[in-house]
């Protein structure tokens, strides 16, 4: 009778030893593994040992394979943590011909690099790839996962915004009296002070202003080289700063040099014209719109000509002698 309870205890024994090693989660396993969930260099595993039958080989079949943040080794009933590492686009995007494409398109990818959070580096990283920043192809992200879009490029943004910027035609001013403009004489050229509000543009995170402003005024006056048939006209003038806005005084010697102006060498005679006893003049206004980003990046864009037109007759002043007369009755 006590040698029956004896081994029956020694069972009981036994089958709690078994059931412990069952749910068992070492830190250090064997080799093979055996029952339970490590994580020893911040990998997990989870495994189930088995016997096998009488006589047959023991084998160890792995259940779970996944990878911890790096600041932890296990969790209870086998969890795997999230990772805090994750590969993310550049931004700004390297220039096109930075090694990092390594042949490939910007049109085709993006260039991405590991951004870990916490006390995680990409270089105690287990199981980030290539540490360097490296080429993605659209839609494809590390692990085979979809890559969130770029961000826009800086560059588009200001084109879109300089689309939506009121480019103004120049007001043409001509002076002291442009109903007295007569050759060898010189005529004052200016216009209207414009005032053009920047634009600013925002998508994905990106923000970029577009401001304009007149660089310069390019004056073609109408008339040509030679009087009679020429076909090449005379130079333009080109003014810029504040010579665009110099207005002519309303009392000006013929001598004065015009800040911004021009002298005609010929009349505008019908027979020159066309009939119109006038010459066309035009300016045509530069206008420059400089963009800057918050993310670095700045540039430049050149606008159209934005051009007006108008008609100036064109006399000649002439010295009259008058004959008054002898006191002396010469």
């Amino acid at each position: 009778m006590l040698r029956t309870a004896a081994v029956t205890v020694l069972m009981v024994l036994m089958l709690l030893v078994t059931a412990s090693a069952v749910v068992a989660d070492p830190s250090d396993p064997p080799d093979p593994p055996q029952n339970g969930v490590s994580c020893p260099t911040g990998r997990c595993a989870a495994g189930a040992f088995d016997p096998g039958s009488p006589g047959g080989p023991a084998t160890s079949t792995p259940v779970v394979s996944g990878t911890t943040s790096g600041s932890s080794n296990s969790t209870g009933g086998g969890a795997v943590d999230v990772p805090a590492c994750t590969e993310q686009p550049m931004n700004p995007q390297p220039a096109a011909d930075s090694i990092w494409w390594r042949g490939n398109s910007p049109a085709d990818g993006v260039i991405v690099r590991w951004i870990c959070t916490g006390d995680t580096t990409p270089e105690t990283c287990t199981y980030c790839t290539d540490l360097t920043p490296h080429f993605a192809a659209n839609g494809v992200a590390a692990g085979g996962g979809a890559a969130p879009p770029p961000p826009p490029d800086p560059a588009m943004l200001a084109q879109q915004a300089y689309q939506q910027i009121p480019i103004p035609k120049p007001d043409i001013h001509l002076g002291p009296n442009p109903d007295l403009v007569a050759v060898n004489i010189p005529v004052w050229l200016w216009v209207s002070r414009a005032q053009v509000a920047p634009v600013t543009v925002t998508a994905g995170g990106v923000t970029v202003t577009a401001t304009p402003a007149l660089t310069s005024v390019s004056w073609s006056m109408g008339e040509p080289v030679e009087p009679d048939g020429g076909a090449s006209p005379a130079p333009a003038v080109v003014c810029s700063g504040e010579q665009m806005y110099t207005p002519a005084p309303e009392v000006v010697a013929p001598t004065v040099i015009p800040a911004c102006g021009y002298s005609y060498q010929w009349r505008s005679l019908k027979s020159r014209t066309g009939g119109t006893g006038t010459w066309p003049v035009s300016a045509s206004a530069t206008w420059v719109i400089t963009w800057t980003s918050n993310v670095g990046e700045s540039g430049t864009i050149t606008a159209p000509p934005a051009n007006s037109v108008t008609n100036l007759q064109v006399g000649e002043w002439q010295t009259v002698g008058v004959y008054t007369g002898s006191n002396s009755g010469g």
